[in-house]
């Protein structure tokens, strides 16, 4: 505009030019400041998008760390059922890291066969609840729940792994509060006509002449004691109360069941303690513990004796070298489980022996599950039966809140 006015003035040209010049600056001028405005606007975009992506990694950095320290296992696998994801609950869950075989991303999930042939029941029958699997690394029955992430070629299953011990533990509960209603109901109906029963025996053995009166009133006065130690456990298990937890170090405490235990003896017996780590620390009832192995050490003690002659058991305090949960073994020196009776053993008023009630197994591992804890019976080798309790993890395990 300058130029043109300049131009027209000194040289006389004519003025006409100077309103095209004029259109052209203000469309300069409006150019110029139309494009700052979008410079801004572009700038501003380009701040706001560098937080989002910087808000987004933050949060992505937060769900991988949630995720991780989740208590319930994540896996999740491609189309080909390679394992894209896999936290550090579910590598406990299953196991732990096995050598020659690590769980983690880029690893086929036929490593872990009883997790694969979940995933490919469910991907045929979808409707079906998929029941509860234990890995042969692990003791722990695991509830696995499938989902779709994606469809397309980029279709991914999301898999949620539940430890039932947690359930199961809620689950005893309620069957503990119904078991007690209905045995206080019944239990006073049934000791009023047995200790009538065994007032009258004992009458009878008093007045008894000959030893087949004396034998038959014995049937009678051991049955009774028999039944009366039933209705005991019964009554026992059903007022089991919230479990105290404590942090106890194993060890020690093992030391001193052993002291207290020895003094109710009336005869000589023998419980060696072994640890084949420092001392361990559990998440458990003291109580409930002491009852659990009062029952595992009467009747390895009495298996010992019927087989050797001597009263012996040893206890041993170890931790899994592949999922890190410490565990308890009991020995003892008897004939073993029969094969066909390992199934059984934990179930009530299952017994082998004229005497006993069937209670004490089945009592022990449900005080076990109420402690997140297990008790199973391992005989694959025959030098090498012995009933195992396998603990929690004493920092990653709470216990339910009550109401």
């Amino acid at each position: 505009m300058l130029e043109t006015l300049s131009t027209s003035m000194i040289l006389g040209q004519s003025r006409e030019s100077i309103f095209p010049a004029g259109i052209l600056g203000i469309l300069l001028f409006a150019t110029a400041l139309l494009f700052q405005v979008l410079t801004q606007r572009i700038r501003l975009a380009q701040t706001i998008a560098a937080e989002k992506a910087i808000e987004s990694e933050q949060l992505q950095q937060l769900n991988e760390s949630i995720v991780k320290r989740m208590r319930t296992g994540i896996v999740v696998v491609d189309r080909q059922d390679n394992i894209t994801l896999i936290n550090s609950a579910a590598i406990q869950l299953l196991g732990g890291q096995q050598p020659g075989k690590p769980l983690g991303a880029g690893q086929p999930l036929s490593l872990i066969m009883p997790l694969y042939q979940q995933l490919d029941r469910w991907k045929t029958y979808r409707w079906l609840r998929t029941p509860t699997f234990k890995t042969p690394a692990s003791s722990i029955e695991i509830q696995a729940n499938f989902t779709s992430l994606h469809q397309g070629e980029d279709k991914q299953t999301l898999i949620f792994l539940e430890d039932t011990r947690s359930l199961s533990q809620h689950a005893q509960q309620l069957k503990l509060a119904s078991l007690g209603r209905l045995t206080g109901s019944i239990a006073h109906e049934i000791r009023n006509p047995l200790g009538a029963i065994s007032h009258a025996s004992q009458l009878l053995a008093e007045q008894a002449t000959d030893d087949s009166q004396t034998k038959l009133l014995d049937i009678v006065q051991r049955h009774c004691l028999r039944v009366n130690q039933i209705v005991e456990n019964v009554l026992q298990l059903s007022r089991q109360k919230i479990p105290a937890f404590q942090k106890i170090w194993l060890l020690q405490w093992l030391k001193k069941f052993r002291n207290d235990y020895m003094d109710t003896q009336r005869t000589p017996c023998t419980i060696e303690i072994e640890s084949l780590n420092k001392d361990i620390q559990i998440f458990f009832d003291p109580g409930h513990l002491s009852q659990i192995l009062t029952n595992l050490v009467d009747n390895g003690l009495r298996f010992s004796e019927q087989a050797t002659g001597e009263r012996w058991v040893r206890l041993v305090v170890c931790r899994d070298t592949v999922s890190e949960l410490p565990f308890l073994d009991v020995f003892d020196r008897g004939p073993g489980v029969p094969l066909d009776d390992q199934n059984a053993i934990f179930e009530p008023f299952f017994t082998t022996s004229h005497e006993g009630s069937g209670l004490g197994l089945y009592l022990a591992k449900e005080l076990c599950s109420v402690n997140y804890a297990s008790l199973n019976y391992f005989a694959e080798e025959p030098e090498n039966r012995h009933f195992r309790i396998g603990f929690s993890h004493p920092d990653r395990v709470l216990p339910r809140p009550q109401s």
